[in-house]
């Protein structure tokens, strides 16, 4: 597990990297765009360069959260970053605020520090899982559902009412797979 912990670890670090330059870019550089000619992207040299540094970092975090796993709590860094971006998710869903892009790397960094594990961390897997079935499951009933209505033109684009059912879906199994994960670490431990 300390592959999977690293990697989505470095993951979610990232991209909560990334919405924090992108507000801070965009409230920056991008609303004040330079006397360029008409047709020109103001600015574009940060969105390209994202490309590529996007990646690169992501190798670089995966590499050092693997090197410090014991030093570094990477499982608190994963759980708080599930909740971080789920919360931003369900924020920008229902309301629009540029301080939202903030949230995630806030709560990744103070989960980081506060959020700590004992024993094996199967709930932890087990709250992963959950999460990640949820979402699945949660996808494909909305897909389903605008299939047998005729109102399926994209699979990506979700109304609000749509994006808060996944979001919830998400948090009732996470729950839930929180909780079986507590259940068999307690049963595991009285034997």
């Amino acid at each position: 597990m300390k592959l999977v912990f690293s990697l989505i670890g470095s993951i979610m670090t990232i991209l909560g990297l990334y919405l924090f330059s992108y507000n801070w870019f965009s409230g920056n550089y991008i609303s004040n765009p330079t006397n360029e000619n008409p047709g020109s992207f103001p600015n574009a040299s940060y969105f390209i360069t994202g490309f590529y540094i996007f990646p690169l970092l992501c190798l670089v975090f995966f590499i050092l959260y693997m090197i410090f796993y014991k030093k570094i709590n990477i499982r608190g860094i994963v759980l708080s970053g599930m909740v971080g971006f789920w919360l931003f998710s369900l924020l920008t869903t229902i309301s629009s605020s540029p301080i939202y892009y903030y949230l995630p790397l806030i709560v990744i960094v103070l989960g980081a520090f506060l959020v700590r594990f004992k024993g094996s961390g199967q709930a932890m897997n087990w709250t992963l899982a959950g999460t990640a079935a949820g979402w699945l499951i949660a996808y494909l009933i909305v897909i389903a559902l605008r299939a047998i209505q005729n109102s399926l033109t994209s699979y990506f684009y979700f109304d609000p009412s749509q994006k808060i059912f996944v979001l919830a879906m998400i948090l009732v199994f996470g729950i839930a797979g929180w909780l079986i994960g507590r259940k068999k670490n307690q049963n595991r431990m009285k034997f």
